[in-house]
């Protein structure tokens, strides 16, 4: 074999392997596709307890943003329905696994808890936000009694209903992220604290 074409044959293996790497890297199944997986998951592992109500796909908030699994809001048999869980397709584990701290029997018990104190339809929980790149995040490693009380003096000062329950912030109407990160900045900002009150 000529050396030319040796060189031909190499490039082309080198490009199809590069496409391959691309390609696994970057895909999961589409979500028509993943549902009745997550389902038979769901229905094996919580006795038909719940299911799929709305299923999308998660991508990683970092510079490639690949999918990197499923977004899921459940409904019980009573029709409660509790969403923002997290799961993905573990290859090692050869099993789906929810991810991003998200627990489904947790956040399921989370939701009943909240409809008993008449604060599931119009609350939401609120998490410390912050931006990177354009990119908003919600960390909940970063919130203590300090900036639990800190971030009601923000709230109250724009006016928006808020309660507590079992050592969290819920806040009454839909905040956009960029309005959550102003307000955790300046819930994190002292001379702000000092002249707001």
């Amino acid at each position: 074999m000529n050396k030319r074409k040796l060189i031909l044959i190499i490039i082309i293996i080198t490009i199809a392997a590069a496409i391959y790497g691309i390609y696994s890297f970057y895909y999961i199944l589409p979500t028509y596709k993943a549902k009745p997986q997550i389902q038979a998951f769901l229905d094996k592992n919580y006795n038909n307890k719940f299911k799929i109500i709305k299923i999308e796909k998660d991508y990683s908030p970092d510079l490639f943003h690949q999918p990197w699994g499923y977004k899921l809001i459940l409904s019980d048999t009573n029709n409660i329905e509790f969403g923002n869980i997290l799961i993905e397709f573990n290859k090692y584990q050869n099993n789906w696994i929810t991810y991003g701290g998200k627990d489904i029997e947790k956040e399921y018990l989370k939701k009943v808890k909240l409809n008993q104190v008449g604060l599931a339809d119009k609350y939401f929980q609120y998490f410390p936000t912050y931006e990177k790149d354009g990119k908003f995040t919600k960390d909940s490693n970063t919130i203590d009694k300090k900036h639990i009380e800190v971030i009601k003096q923000v709230l109250n000062y724009y006016n928006h209903k808020w309660a507590e329950f079992e050592g969290k912030i819920f806040y009454e109407g839909n905040i956009d992220d960029e309005l959550l990160w102003n307000y955790t900045t300046k819930a994190n900002d002292s001379i702000w604290l000092s002249t707001h009150k």
